[in-house]
């Protein structure tokens, strides 16, 4: 898709031309697309429904936490949440003894066998 700048506003191409019944003319359409501080451009929506209760008491967090807009206050708060979860699954902390235990074995270890050696060349050409 071809972006074009037309007024200092961002734009792209939804679709490409299209031939009309008569051949000499063409036509094209156009969507605005939504360009951020920071000059990103953003194409993905998420919609949800809630309560008013809800939506009081998101209102009233975002104000005393200083956002701005509930789009942005949620979007840190997702931020915040989705790189907490992430570290949570990708990082493991040992016990001094336990990793003691590992060093130990990872010193020790013997050479790999055939269904191991195997197994890495599996993973290996799947992306692992």
């Amino acid at each position: 898709m071809k972006a074009v700048n037309m007024k200092q506003q961002k734009i792209k191409t939804v679709s490409a031309t299209h031939l009309s019944p008569r051949a000499d003319r063409t036509s094209a359409v156009i969507s605005k697309t939504a360009v951020n501080k920071k000059r990103t451009v953003i194409n993905d929506r998420y919609e949800m429904r809630i309560d008013s209760d809800r939506r009081a008491l998101w209102e009233r967090a975002k104000v005393l936490s200083g956002f701005g807009t509930l789009k942005d206050y949620l979007t840190h708060l997702a931020d915040l949440d989705a790189e907490k979860v992430i570290e949570k699954h990708e990082k493991m902390t040992l016990t001094n003894d336990i990793f003691d235990m590992f060093v130990v074995a990872c010193e020790s270890a013997s050479k790999p066998n055939d269904a191991l050696l195997a197994a890495s060349k599996i993973s290996k050409e799947q992306g692992f």
